[in-house]
């Protein structure tokens, strides 16, 4: 699709796919994406809406009062700057619904920018900030996508969400 219209809705998606658990279909896709053009461009594209469910959960964790509530967001918001969303959305961001909707926010935008850059991973399986060593050769343009996927989810989720605490 034009203008990163697919990268769009595939990013503002992918983590409603994650909740269902049926993520992994897709390595298939990166494996023929691999092996018939050498690059991966959906490994671009899931990055931001990786890091976007991080960026919202730390804006979660930063409004909560609580420290103990605190900690707990926190470590359950790391895990997605390395690529595993799990714990940011089932510990704190589908919890409280409006910080999973930021986020894929976050996802859409990120992706839309990878799509329209043609930004394209020498490999798969690895995203954030492990996924930088697939993109040495585009190091600005995969900085850029996660930090909007980041800061769309973390703005929105840090402007608009109310702890009921």
């Amino acid at each position: 699709m034009p203008m990163g219209i697919g990268g769009f809705i595939v990013g503002g998606l992918q983590q409603v796919i994650v909740v269902f658990g049926v993520h992994h279909v897709f390595n298939a896709l990166e494996v023929q994406l691999l092996a018939t053009t050498g690059v991966d461009p959906f490994n671009a594209i899931i990055t931001g809406a990786i890091v976007a469910q991080g960026g919202a959960a730390v804006a979660v964790a930063m409004k909560t009062q609580d420290p103990k509530k605190r900690a707990l967001y926190i470590s359950s918001a790391v895990p997605a700057f390395l690529g595993i969303t799990e714990p940011a959305i089932f510990g704190i961001n589908l919890r409280f619904m409006k910080p999973f909707l930021y986020a894929l926010v976050g996802g859409a935008c990120a992706g839309g920018v990878a799509s329209f850059l043609h930004l394209a991973g020498t490999g798969m399986g690895i995203t954030v900030l492990p996924g930088t060593l697939l993109y040495l050769d585009h190091l600005l343009e995969y900085v850029l996508v996660n930090l909007i996927g980041f800061g769309v989810a973390f703005g929105l989720t840090f402007t608009l969400f109310k702890p009921e605490e």
